[in-house]
């Protein structure tokens, strides 16, 4: 049997409920705007068109897909919103941990952007 909740115990389930949401959300427009994997693979990016195409897409407030390295070596793709490019390193918010996260410039294989 269950009985009535508490009005702590409600706002805390709502809040799991809300971030929960969030999160489906966030993964399912990564995955709308994933590019076709034929254009993953085939259009890696040179590191001068790949800082150019960050920072019009920190000026322009717009996602990009990147294609990243990380630190076991492993490839990984990320759909990302640019805040800063500096020293080498991308600052960006990234939807699939919903956090902003720094990437090493020269571990992105490459980068798209994406439509608004």
């Amino acid at each position: 049997p269950v009985g009535p909740i508490d009005a702590r115990s409600a706002a805390r389930f709502a809040a799991r409920v809300a971030s929960t949401v969030t999160a489906v959300r966030a993964g399912d427009r990564a995955a709308a705007n994933r590019p076709e994997p034929a254009l993953r693979a085939a259009e890696p990016t040179t590191p001068a068109s790949t800082l150019a195409t960050l920072r019009e897409a920190v000026e322009a407030g717009s996602s990009v897909w990147i294609g990243y390295v990380d630190n076991a070596g492993a490839t990984v793709e990320r759909v990302v919103d640019p805040v800063r490019v500096e020293a080498g390193w991308l600052s960006a918010y990234d939807h699939r941990t919903e956090d902003v996260r720094s990437f090493a410039v020269h571990r992105i294989t490459g980068v798209r952007r994406l439509p608004a």
